[in-house]
């Protein structure tokens, strides 16, 4: 069952946080015009229920990752998603693969990986399965966009969504970069630190130096670290589907040669008619865009816009590809899963407790 949008206390801290994701719940009242008490116990009623959750994201290209990968699957058949989800349950398992949604005739995945074979071993392997089954009949649609050279416009941020549906209007633009490539060195300690936050954000320092027997105040020591030089990014996710959200659409596009030049002009632009866009990573030569909307409608309204500018405009190659995922038919099968894909990069095991 999906659910109406929250109501408007609810609404005013959840597009808070997700908007200010490290703001205290008293600077976020000071912010929002609320008394902090009120703050804290939405925050805490948002987490408890699941409508929230708080995510840290490292900075994957400092860790020595070199691309990432989008795939897009369309199947000529419709099994279950249980059978499918049985036919490739240790692929998806694997390490670099870290956000994954399907429904029964398509899926979404991305992977962030060390290197292209490795993220390409990880897509011939599930086409494999599928082909095997008779699920596709063609090879699934690959976008590898290298962390060197490409930039994740958006990466899971949903305020420009937020402003439309609790706003009832679009936001200013704000660029957000993620995955810088740059030298990083990190001590074990500091890796222990880094992994323990990326798998349990929500704890405090004393939780993780309990749970890492490392000292509380090495713990703080790291945290700042990677708060300063942005190693850690923290995303603030809500359930789309308990906030008037029904469909999800992925688009991939190319974009026409001549548009290169003037592409970081355009792109604020190309991002309104794609809808709200949480999710968002292009090249000179492609982009892949994931936004939100309230209905068939609301999408249908935003697609006769970019068919027009697509028109209008030299912005794309040929036509983008669109793929409309239902969230009551779909099922998230990766989550923001960082965790074994840190764990490999820093050699570090899983720690107990």
């Amino acid at each position: 069952m999906v659910n109406e949008v929250p109501r408007r206390s609810d609404a005013r801290v959840m597009h808070g946080l997700v908007q200010y994701p490290l703001l205290t719940d008293k600077e976020l009242a000071s912010r929002l015009g609320m008394k902090s008490p009120t703050v804290t116990a939405i925050r805490r009623k948002l987490v408890e229920n699941r409508m929230l959750r708080s995510v840290e994201v490292p900075d994957f290209a400092a860790l020595g990752c070199e691309v990432m990968v989008v795939s897009l699957g369309s199947l000529v058949s419709y099994p279950s998603l249980e059978e499918r989800l049985t036919s490739i349950s240790d692929v998806l398992e694997r390490d670099e693969i870290v956000h994954a949604f399907m429904e029964p005739g398509q899926d979404f995945m991305i992977q962030i990986s060390p290197s292209y074979t490795h993220a390409m071993r990880n897509i011939h392997s599930i086409e494999e399965r599928y082909q095997s089954q008779g699920f596709i009949e063609e090879p699934l649609q690959v976008l590898a966009f290298p962390l060197g050279t490409c930039e994740v416009y958006r990466y899971f941020d949903f305020t420009p969504l937020l402003d439309v549906l609790f706003e009832g209007k679009e936001g200013e633009e704000v660029r957000k970069t993620i995955f810088r490539t740059r030298s990083l060195k990190l001590g074990r300690k500091e890796s222990l630190v880094l992994s323990g936050l990326v798998e349990r954000p929500e704890a405090n320092d004393t939780e993780h130096s309990k749970r890492l027997d490392i000292s509380r105040m090495t713990v703080g020591r790291a945290r700042r670290r990677f708060r300063e030089e942005r190693i850690l990014e923290r995303i603030c996710t809500p359930d789309l589907s308990r906030i008037g959200i029904r469909l999800v659409v992925v688009t991939s596009a190319r974009f026409h040669p001549r548009s290169s030049a003037t592409l970081k002009y355009n792109l604020p632009r190309i991002m309104k008619l794609l809808g709200p866009a949480f999710f968002c990573v292009y090249d000179p030569r492609k982009i892949v865009a994931v936004s939100a909307f309230k209905d068939f409608e609301d999408y249908k309204r935003r697609f006769h816009e970019l068919s027009e500018a697509y028109k209008e405009h030299e912005y794309f190659w040929d036509t983008p590809k669109r793929l409309l995922f239902s969230l009551e038919q779909s099922s998230l099968v990766r989550d923001h899963d960082y965790g074994p894909l840190v764990r490999k990069l820093l050699a570090i095991g899983p720690v107990n407790g």
